[in-house]
């Protein structure tokens, strides 16, 4: 079920790129699909299960190219420095429209004006765990451990 609805969120963002393009045969070349990260990681996984049934669909290559490096931060000012023209297209993460400008103002690309969003392709579970021999069974005792014991762990 995950992967037809990948695809089926794929081709709604390629076709949405496909009418910003000024050629009216588009695709008339490969679409270069930025992902922000190293190859083998989760963004990565989720561009190359989508990247493959669109080339098919749109009878063009999706390239999935990983442009890793600042959490982010290199793949996603590539991506806004690229044209507008619906060929290069770049998965977005918390980590590059929210958490890196939270924390760095001097962000190369402002999230608000350089990118336009097309559709949520996935989403991804974030996980806290412990070592088996930590005081906490759940989230509350995580919790209230951390704040019993100020300074005495660090993540």
């Amino acid at each position: 079920m995950i992967n037809r609805r990948l695809c089926l969120a794929m081709a709604l963002a390629l076709g949405s790129a496909g009418a910003l393009a000024a050629d009216n045969n588009y695709p008339n070349k490969p679409i270069r699909l930025i992902v922000p990260f190293a190859a083998g990681g989760t963004t990565d996984i989720i561009a190359r299960v989508i990247s493959e049934p669109r080339s098919k669909a749109l009878g063009q290559p999706v390239v999935v190219d990983n442009k890793s490096g600042g959490g982010g931060t290199v793949g996603a000012a590539e991506a806004a420095r690229a044209p507008s023209d619906g060929y290069i297209l770049s998965i977005a993460t918390v980590s590059t429209t929210a958490t890196n400008p939270a924390i760095n103002p001097k962000m190369p690309y402002d999230v608000q004006k350089d990118f336009t969003p097309i559709i949520n392709v996935a989403a991804t579970p974030n996980v806290i765990a412990v070592h088996p021999s930590f005081p906490a069974n759940n989230y509350q005792e995580f919790m209230a451990e951390l704040k019993k014991n100020p300074g005495k762990y660090s993540y």
